[in-house]
């Protein structure tokens, strides 16, 4: 919640091994998280994936910014559930799904 999209899935994608999935996970479609992720990496001025047809593996800058980025990560989830909880929320998110996962 607290961190950028951008961030979010990256993390996801590394988690999930793949696009798609992370998509899934994060309640978008693939073309948005693959926007993120290529906006993610234009910003840091680094490839962090290799992307294969079996999915996304990190490259040794990303799997070096996923050290340095995962406790604090896990911690935002943390903190999120904490002060977010599940509460309900009245938010209703469209996206066209252009791609096909």
């Amino acid at each position: 919640m607290f961190f950028s999209r951008k961030l979010e899935a990256f993390m996801a994608v590394f988690e999930q091994d793949s696009l798609c999935k992370a998509a899934r996970i994060l309640h978008r479609t693939a073309p948005p998280v693959a926007k993120s992720i290529k906006d993610f990496e234009a910003v840091l001025g680094k490839t962090l994936f290799k992307r294969k047809k079996s999915g996304m593996t990190l490259t040794k800058e990303g799997q070096e910014l996923y050290n340095d980025l995962k406790n604090l990560y896990l911690q935002e989830k943390e903190i999120t559930k904490r002060y977010v909880g599940n509460e309900f929320r009245n938010v209703v998110n469209i996206y066209y799904d252009w791609g096909l996962c």
